[in-house]
């Protein structure tokens, strides 16, 4: 396509139109650039800081905290058992079933006390029901008939261990509790 003629005088203003239009769209981009770059480096600092995670105050007092590290334990070595109806005759077995009932008293002794100071009635009931379940997964464990019902009764014990370990640590909610007062009363 061809220009007119007129345009052809006017190719200095056109040049220095399309020169100011280049100058105006370079400072756009920069500024643009620098403005990504500045959320960039926000979103940087944001996301490197630490997310520190929330703890209950009694995940602290010495006694709670052994209930953490032995459920720890327990599942730390429950995840490590095979499926095998053999396993259950290996040696430390029997260690592993006695440390289990211990951690289900200690945690019962964890009820009592909640219930004793008249706190946390939430933490206190779960305690109590997670104290139950420990016998009653383990007995699962011991009368497991074949391979996939242990199986699956490792896989619920490691779940109530990691449940132990939860219970304890998270801070309770406004909301929390209802249920545990409904299955075992406000005791």
């Amino acid at each position: 396509m061809r220009r007119p003629k007129n345009i052809k005088q006017n190719d200095t203003s056109l040049q220095n139109h399309s020169e100011l239009v280049k100058e105006r769209t370079m400072k756009h981009a920069i500024f643009l650039a620098a403005l990504l770059g500045m959320s960039a480096v926000a979103g940087v600092s944001c996301a490197s800081l630490p997310e520190t995670p929330a703890t209950s105050a009694i995940s602290r007092e010495p006694f709670y905290a052994g209930l953490v590290t032995r459920a720890a334990q327990l599942k730390a070595q429950m995840d490590g058992f095979a499926p095998s109806l053999d396993a259950r005759a290996r040696p430390g077995f029997d260690a592993f079933v006695r440390d289990i009932r211990a951690l289900a008293e200690d945690d019962m002794k964890a009820h009592l006390d909640l219930k004793a100071r008249g706190t946390d009635s939430d933490l206190k009931c779960i305690l109590k029901g997670v104290s139950l379940d420990l016998n009653i997964k383990m007995d699962a464990i011991l009368a497991a008939k074949n391979e996939a019902e242990l199986a699956t009764a490792y896989q619920d014990m490691s779940l109530l261990l990691s449940d132990n370990i939860d219970v304890i640590v998270t801070p309770a909610t406004a909301e929390s509790g209802l249920d545990c007062i409904i299955e075992f009363g406000a005791g």
